[in-house]
């Protein structure tokens, strides 16, 4: 007999419990038509849909048989005894719901006793579909989380609304993954919100996202500096003020995200980027290291527009605290002046390419 390849039994597992979810979330559809024909207002229509709805569930119970599923999951527990060490409790837990499913399930035909009923039965279908997805979830978790980049959010809500119908049971289950962020799943839940942001596997990547807006804040710096070098006769020639006033404005960017993330912890909002600074930078490092743009953008307009106040310190510390509109501003002007130019230039370069063109045809 062929051995077991690594893993299978575990897949084998796996799908039986899928399986017996399905089963069970079927099963739910079925009580919820008894209780739609149990709040019928006429009495007869009410008695006459409650008994068909039960009779219809208890077709339908016999059909999904339960005990197949369970079958070939205590078969891959027994092949792999590690299985059933680490996932024992769980596995008793729906064994239990299993077996205690047929004496639950709606027999009366009496409208007030079903729906009595349907809510005992209900609750022993939910924690099949809940302890069979606390199982089956974690592998497609890290399947999802794999191809994602480091600090995109992967919305668990709509991945495993199916899995877990329930909202109130997938914010549960949600606070429950919070506690093994980064042990057994990369990444950091936001309960509320219903998403897990995506972190690293890498040790060393994660330092490096630490320091990367840093790293791209002085190679921006030491490029302006460049630039001013440069024989020109333009207002940023002179890089001392220059890369002065890029810090002020750097530092009032740097006062804008404070005193904003103060303002979300003091009205309560419970935010991911909140809680562990670092971790914040680590989902955050491309998005902080491109703000810097801004604040080179702001800087070089401050000093090229000759604007008042353009060698006030404060200028560019109340310039950096909106940096983002303020370049924004800056760069529409640009572009106008562009345009301008653009236009100037083709008006110099076309009559010199029509005269140079007609010399060419000459005899």
């Amino acid at each position: 007999m062929e051995a077991a390849r690594p893993g299978e039994h575990r897949s084998r597992m796996l799908d039986g419990l899928r399986s017996a979810r399905a089963d069970a979330q079927n099963l739910l559809m079925a009580l919820d038509k008894i209780e739609k024909a149990g709040a019928l207002t006429d009495a007869t229509a009410r008695q006459a849909q409650t008994s068909a709805a039960v009779q219809q569930g208890l077709r339908l119970l016999e059909r999904r048989n339960l005990n197949e599923h369970w079958q070939s999951i205590e078969l891959a527990r027994q092949s792999d005894p590690s299985l059933g060490a680490r996932w024992g409790d769980a596995l008793e837990a729906i064994l239990n719901a299993i077996e205690d499913l047929p004496g639950a399930w709606p027999k009366s035909t009496d409208a007030g006793q079903a729906l009595a009923e349907v809510k005992e039965a209900r609750s022993t279908l939910l924690e099949i579909i809940v302890e069979a997805a606390k199982l089956s979830i974690p592998s497609r978790l890290k399947e999802h989380l794999a191809q994602r980049s480091t600090g995109r959010p992967f919305d668990f809500n709509a991945s495993f609304k199916d899995e877990l119908p329930d909202p109130e049971i997938r914010k549960a289950y949600l606070r429950e993954l919070k506690e093994y962020e980064g042990e057994s799943f990369n990444g950091v839940v936001d309960v509320d919100a219903g998403l897990i942001y995506v972190t690293s596997r890498s040790r060393l990547n994660r330092i490096l996202t630490y320091f990367a807006p840093a790293i791209s804040a002085a190679a921006l710096g030491g490029l302006l500096y460049g630039v001013s070098l440069l024989s020109i006769d333009w207002p940023i020639a002179d890089g001392k003020p220059l890369i002065q006033g890029y810090v002020l404005v750097l530092l009032g960017m740097v006062a804008h995200l404070l005193i904003e993330n103060a303002k979300q912890f003091d009205m309560g909002d419970k935010i991911v980027v909140v809680g562990d600074k670092l971790t914040w930078m680590h989902l955050r490092w491309a998005s902080l290291s491109w703000s810097i743009v801004p604040a080179a953008v702001t800087a070089v307009g401050l000093r090229f527009g000759n604007l008042p106040g353009a060698d006030d310190w404060q200028t560019y510390l109340f310039a950096g605290y909106a940096a983002d509109s303020i370049a924004g501003l800056f760069l529409t002007r640009y572009d106008a002046s562009a345009k301008k130019g653009l236009e100037a230039l083709k008006g110099a370069v076309a009559p010199k390419a029509v005269k140079a063109a007609s010399g060419a045809g000459g005899p």
